[in-house]
């Protein structure tokens, strides 16, 4: 005489972990999409190289210029014109206790727009210009 186990029903199961995994790659992904979304302000400048310099400021301490290789020009991320720099150049340098310029200019800009700005700061008799480049390895 053979006597039959009783039937164990198994009941059926949520996965958590594979629900977890889908759960965190879509944050990723909305995480990522965000920062695609923000506006950058800043312009892109392949600096040009330097052998020699060591000087370091704080650019909170500083007007920064940023010349581009097309020729479009910003004073604290403020895009501006050939017109308009010196109004904000004045604005910007009233800010500060002690006038300091950094130009951070592209080294494809033309010369002859660097040398515009140098101007400017001379007429305005600002003495202490720094011009950003990047370290070279002699």
């Amino acid at each position: 005489m053979r006597i039959d186990a009783p039937i164990l029903r198994r009941r059926a199961r949520v996965e958590m972990i594979p629900i977890l995994d889908c759960i965190f790659i879509l944050l990723v992904f909305f995480i990522y999409s965000m920062l695609a979304m923000t506006v950058q302000r800043g312009m892109i400048v392949r600096l040009p190289g330097a052998s020699a310099g060591a000087t370091v400021i704080n650019r909170d301490e500083a007007v920064v210029i940023t010349i581009g290789e097309s020729g479009e020009m910003q004073v604290n991320d403020q895009h501006v014109t050939p017109e308009t720099i010196a109004a904000a150049l004045d604005a910007a340098l009233a800010e500060l206790p002690t006038p300091r310029v950094v130009i951070n200019g592209d080294a494809g800009a033309r010369h002859g727009r660097v040398v515009e700005v140098l101007d400017l700061l001379r007429r305005r008799e600002i003495e202490q210009v720094l011009i950003l480049a990047r370290e070279e390895t002699p």
